[in-house]
């Protein structure tokens, strides 16, 4: 970044104190990232809410009196919610937070929310389950990345 000093006044008016006036400046900013590069962000974002919200929500349901799996339903739903929030915060970081990164986040959480019920239409069964489960976070990436540079 570049600090611009600029004076506002001329010292030409005799006794009157120039103004100094700081700007920052800093090239090609009021452009728009690239998509590779909004895409990274939202990949990165998402990968990190999906495992750390796994992870707490692993913890939060575990019992230590019970041997069995009950764990990973909850891993699975902070998880699922964790992925829905910091995808499109990557992408919003990833784009110099500019745009409406609430407008992402709901429509991602929203996205999150569709794909659950169709899981659940589809009974977790192939070949309806993994198609859901590449669908949907690709569907919010491009969401995401679509509100970005619409609210710029």
């Amino acid at each position: 970044m570049l600090l611009a000093l600029a004076p506002a006044a001329a010292m030409a008016q005799a006794g009157a104190p120039a103004e100094l006036r700081l700007e920052w400046a800093s090239p090609g900013f009021a452009q728009s990232r690239s998509t590779p590069a909004l895409a990274a962000g939202g990949l990165i974002g998402g990968a990190v809410g999906a495992l750390g919200g796994f992870y707490v929500g692993a913890v939060l349901g575990s019992d230590d009196d019970d041997d069995d799996l009950d764990f990973l339903g909850t891993g699975v739903a902070v998880g699922t919610i964790g992925e829905g929030l910091l995808l499109p915060l990557g992408v919003h970081v990833a784009n110099g937070r500019r745009g409406s990164y609430m407008t992402s986040a709901l429509a991602s959480l929203g996205l999150a929310a569709g794909g659950l019920l169709a899981l659940e239409a589809a009974h977790y069964d192939p070949p309806a389950a993994p198609i859901i489960l590449i669908a949907v976070p690709v569907a919010q990436l491009a969401a995401s990345i679509a509100i970005e540079r619409a609210t710029d």
